[in-house]
């Protein structure tokens, strides 16, 4: 809604140039639109903030300028802001159009947390780009897991990078004393009323990160004034406490991320990158066991770019270069090609496993049942089913052609490999509990 009535809906023309076609989300400070860019026949999104600009000129532009800083960060983990303008004092702001799952909706999916492995390695996306942020002096101010995506082609965005010192100011300008940022995430600096800075975007990681792992964030409120007095006074609960499975060193990373004195949190985000990296790598594997029937493929992925399985075409030494498989956001543990040889299974520490057409090197299947790493996969030698073995204590029959799956119960701790017969009517499974089962197919 803008001044004198005047209604923001599908067909409304911003800018004279991008086309307002369908309201994806909205929430107390704005709305998120998908939309068509005119002028680069390109479908874009665009968040319109319903505060309106009637303030100082000179907060006006130095705003804009804090918004041009934002949209020149250049990052695989960084939303890109295209454009930004106003519409009947309405602020807005044009950026790609993501495909993906927020954080948030993975919470709602697992509301006890999400498996250890897969949180480290989303997190770690998350670190690496906030570490090219504050490098370049952009702070976010509003980290949460709704401001966070995992793309369905792999990778995690940032969103509203920019967009959160504008909702300051508006918030300012129309509500005196308002502050910035989600209650439950805010670090104790923000209630304060004092300037944020890169330590507190580690304050909102370390609750984000909580939240993840737990279901919810650190501090539970419910009010506004509850939330006040449990950010600026009360400890944060232990992680140990509340999942029992937390590595201690993960417990106390979450701590010093959710220190009140900023002084006190780790110095940078490259910081807690490698730390979640060196966790995630020092997971344990199986031992005293085989491990699975394929080495772990790719080196550690660039930010937000997803994990990598190659293949190689010719003979070994024959320098013809490889195919890049791209999508797992976690290491790549186990890899196998269908008996016809049109079709490559993975199996990942994201807690998928894919399937991909040899010839394109494009996903055809994702398995996303698993609730822990996926250890090892297997086809039929029919080619028909696909057997995975997870760390969840499960192992998986996969209809190749319908897509409709089978769980096998019966292991209590994680299960490392998976083989079939030659004729295909038994499956074997092998786990970390000292046991092989054997299971009739069909």
């Amino acid at each position: 809604m803008g001044r004198g009535g005047r209604v923001i809906g599908p067909g409304t023309l911003l800018g004279g140039r991008y086309r307002l076609e369908e309201r994806l989300g909205r929430g107390g400070m704005g709305e998120v639109w998908s939309a068509l860019d005119q002028g680069l026949d390109r479908q874009v999104a665009i968040k319109i903030l319903l505060a309106e600009l009637d303030g100082d000129p000179a907060l006006i532009a130095r705003l804009r300028r804090e918004a041009k800083a934002a949209a020149a960060l250049q990052h695989p983990g960084i939303t890109v802001v295209h454009d930004l303008g106003e519409h009947d004092g309405h602020p807005y702001f044009v950026m790609e159009l993501l495909e993906g799952t927020t954080f948030s909706a993975l919470l709602t999916a697992n509301p006890d947390g999400l498996p250890i492995p897969r949180t480290l390695l989303l997190m770690a996306q998350v670190a690496d780009a906030l570490s090219h942020a504050h490098r370049k002096g952009v702070v976010h101010r509003d980290i949460k897991p709704a401001n966070l995506m995992e793309l369905a082609e792999g990778g995690v965005k940032i969103c509203d990078f920019g967009i959160s010192r504008y909702a300051d100011a508006t918030t300012q300008l129309t509500a005196t004393g308002g502050v910035l940022g989600t209650p439950a995430y805010m670090a104790p600096e923000q209630y304060e009323g004092k300037e944020a800075d890169a330590r507190t975007d580690l304050y909102a990681f370390g609750c984000t990160l909580h939240a993840l792992l737990t279901g919810r964030p650190p501090f539970p409120g419910p009010s506004m004034a509850n939330l006040m007095r449990q950010h600026l006074t009360e400890p944060p609960p232990r992680l140990a406490t509340l999942r029992p499975d937390v590595p201690a060193e993960l417990d106390g990373l979450v701590l010093r991320l959710l220190a009140k004195d900023p002084d006190e949190r780790p110095a940078t985000a490259g910081e807690v990158s490698d730390a979640l990296r060196s966790l995630a790598d020092l997971r344990p594997r199986p031992g005293g066991v085989p491990t699975p029937q394929t080495p772990v493929l790719g080196d550690r992925a660039k930010p937000g770019a997803g994990r990598v399985a190659r293949t190689r075409t010719g003979g070994q030494g024959t320098g013809r270069p490889s195919t890049s498989l791209t999508g797992h956001t976690g290491p790549v543990g186990a890899v196998v090609f269908s008996p016809d040889g049109k079709t490559l299974a993975t199996a990942s520490w994201d807690t998928t496993a894919r399937l991909w057409d040899v010839t394109t090197g494009k996903t055809t299947a994702i398995i996303t049942d698993h609730r822990d790493l996926v250890s090892a996969v297997v086809f039929s030698p029919d080619g028909r089913t696909l057997a995975t073995a997870s760390w969840d204590t499960t192992v998986r029959l996969w209809d190749v052609t319908t897509g409709r799956s089978d769980i096998l119960t019966g292991h209590r701790r994680p299960v490392y490999t998976v083989a079939f017969a030659p004729d295909g009517t038994r499956l074997a499974s092998a786990g970390a509990d000292e046991t092989v089962r054997l299971w009739t197919i069909g």
